[in-house]
């Protein structure tokens, strides 16, 4: 910009000189030409200006978080005239820091057409985010003038935590489990996982008559066991940190949440998540395969820095849950969660304390040697959870 003024300053002054020495119409007309231009380009960029429009093609999308996407803008010029170029200041995660940054992102347009640019993103957190296009920037032919003007469009971004599978970890002995059908006597229409042939000894209202009159044999309305037992995980999310630090911890216990979690549903134990949450109900009863997406969703947009009960109290007021497994997750050691993990397992709960720390190998040699399971879930969130599944396992946890 500063580079092309100083050239038109230039050429304007030739033409003066041009003019002087001369002294004719062609050196006149000339100079009045370079002269006057800025007036007219002015003008037409102003009206330029209003011209064009800006807009996300997704206003909400939903990406995993760590994995490359690309966000795509719609412009489109109202105007006779073309756009070189335009430029755009968008807040966007950036694919090399991983962090929501401001960007200029360039195109040219044609007169009255629309174009849709990308732009490659990534983004290290999980959570909701705002995209925003903040500003619009047109120039003139010679880019000499530049005019700007707020723009407000917006995108939500969601991207989702991790989904570390821990293998088979059954938080209930074989000979503990009794498994009963889900109750289909609601009256609703899609209570049933599947259908299958009748066997000999099987329920009678069970068929499923509407398909048996289309198939032609006896089809049984299969319902998805679950087991009575349940397993309850207790998560602390009121983190000392801020910043990037407060983003990582709470994402470490989130993910270590989700991989219990899944475990869990995987083996069709009934589980309760409560986080202590001050203002909000974001405690969830996980039940299936469909409770346990509903609680990947919830865990997906959850804010970072919520108001939490203090984790001591969130553990006293499930002390009596009679759950049979419990899980206590927390970025801080202490020895108030030291004697509700050893009242959880006096209690007849199989108890396991995760410890999630993302900046550190330590950890407190005393909870070590509790009549629980202790994981040191820290440094990189993925391995450490990996290599707890592979310790529980040589463990025979829960068996």
């Amino acid at each position: 910009m500063r580079k092309n003024r100083l050239i038109y300053t230039l050429v304007l002054v030739a033409c003066i000189i041009f003019s002087i020495a001369y002294q004719s119409r062609i050196s006149s007309v000339l100079l009045f030409t370079v002269a006057a231009y800025p007036i007219p380009a002015f003008l037409l960029t102003f009206v330029q200006l209003f011209c064009v429009k800006a807009d996300f093609a997704e206003k909400r999308s939903v990406v995993e978080k760590n994995k490359q996407f690309d966000i795509g803008i719609y412009i489109s010029n109202g105007f006779i005239f073309a756009y070189a170029p335009l430029e755009l200041l968008c807040f966007i995660p950036d694919i090399d820091t991983g962090l929501f940054l401001g960007k200029k992102i360039f195109a040219s347009l044609s007169p009255l057409g629309k174009t849709r640019v990308s732009a490659a993103a990534m983004h290290k957190y999980r959570g909701s985010y705002t995209a925003r296009i903040d500003k619009i920037t047109v120039y003139d032919p010679l880019r000499i003038i530049r005019l700007s003007r707020r723009e407000k469009s917006e995108s939500t971004l969601v991207f989702l935590p991790r989904r570390i599978r821990l293998g088979e970890l059954v938080p209930v002995t074989e000979s503990e489990q009794s498994v009963v059908q889900l109750s289909h006597s609601t009256g609703e229409k899609d209570d049933f996982s599947h259908v299958r042939g009748y066997l000999p000894g099987d329920i009678i209202q069970q068929i499923h008559w509407k398909l048996t009159a289309k198939a032609d044999e006896l089809m049984i309305k299969q319902y998805e066991e679950i087991n009575e037992q349940k397993a309850l995980i207790l998560c602390d999310l009121g983190i000392d940190a801020s910043g990037a630090g407060l983003l990582m911890r709470t994402d470490a216990v989130i993910e270590t949440a989700i991989a219990f979690a899944m475990s869990c549903s995987d083996a069709n134990v009934r589980t309760e998540v409560d986080f202590g949450a001050v203002e909000s109900d974001i405690s969830c009863d996980i039940t299936g395969k469909t409770g346990f997406e509903r609680f990947f969703e919830l865990m997906s947009v959850i804010p970072a820095g919520i108001e939490v009960i203090d984790f001591a109290a969130l553990t006293t007021r499930h002390l009596r849950s009679g759950a049979s497994a419990v899980f206590l997750i927390t970025g801080q050691l202490s020895d108030e969660l030291y004697r509700a993990a050893q009242l959880f397992t006096e209690n007849g709960s199989m108890v396991v304390v995760a410890y999630t720390n993302p900046f550190s190998t330590a950890a407190d040699e005393r909870f070590e040697h509790g009549r629980f399971y202790f994981l040191n879930i820290c440094g990189d969130t993925e391995k450490a959870l990996q290599n707890a599944s592979e310790e529980l396992s040589d463990n025979q946890f829960g068996r």
